[in-house]
Order: C-alpha cells, then structure tokens, then sequence
C-alpha cells in the first residue's frame, strides 16, 4: 500500500510538471473566409528562435481522398 501511495504522488509530480511545461503564448489567427486556423507562438532563447505552430483547416473531402493525398509523397511539401 506504501509503494502504490509513493507511485500515485511521482505520477501526479510528473503530471502536473508536464502539464505545466506545455503552457504556450499562442497567437490565433483566422483566414478571411473562416476556414483556417493557425496558432504560433514565437520563442526567442540564447540557442535561437523556436518556432512553434498548429494549423487547422476544414475540407469537404472522404477519408479513401485524404488517404490517397497522404500517401502521396510529393505532396507533403505543400502541407
């Protein structure tokens, strides 16, 4: 009962640190026509600028078109 008590208070530690270092200053910006999402946040550090980014769209497309798009390779370049 000791070990599982010490386990579940490492595993919350590490949660909450974890949870914690992910805190971004995101910066939202949205397309004209509503369909486009990016968020960034820009960190400049003694190493350099990190770059960080999550971009969302929405498309009218079936899984099998997403699937053949993604599988092919030359158009990883434009997403």
């Amino acid at each position: 009962m000791r070990l599982l008590k010490f386990t579940s208070v490492i595993f919350i530690l590490l949660t909450s640190l974890l949870a914690n270092s992910q805190d971004r200053n995101w910066t939202i910006k949205e397309s004209k026509d509503g369909k486009s999402k990016v968020k960034y946040d820009l960190v400049k550090e003694e190493q350099g600028t990190h770059f960080y980014y999550i971009a969302e769209t929405t498309a009218n497309v079936t899984l099998d078109e997403l699937d053949t798009y993604f599988s092919n390779t030359s158009n990883h370049k434009f997403f």
